[in-house]
């Protein structure tokens, strides 16, 4: 016997709010951010979350390592935490 479903993308959305669902899910990630080609900061994060829609935001858990730079890019500090929430605003 073989059985099927199928579900339409709106009774989907409708049932999930797809604007809770990550657009982009990365495990064990080194991220670099600069600003006009200097090297402002590290993130180091076990597990990142990037979400759209209403409320833009990326949540890290897991732990993580964030590195700050200074002007010559020599780390001048450093974060650590399990986990914590950028908002994209």
């Amino acid at each position: 016997m073989l059985f099927a479903c199928k579900n339409e993308i709106e009774e989907i959305k409708a049932i999930t709010g797809d604007s809770e669902l990550p657009v982009q899910i990365i495990k064990n990630g080194t991220f670099h951010y600069s600003e006009e080609s200097n090297l402002v900061n590290t993130l180091i994060a076990t597990e990142l979350k990037r979400f759209e829609g209403e409320d833009p935001r990326i949540e890290v858990s897991g732990g993580f390592t964030m590195l700050i730079y200074d002007s010559l890019e020599q780390v001048d500090a450093s974060i650590q935490a399990e986990e914590g929430i950028f908002y994209d605003v």
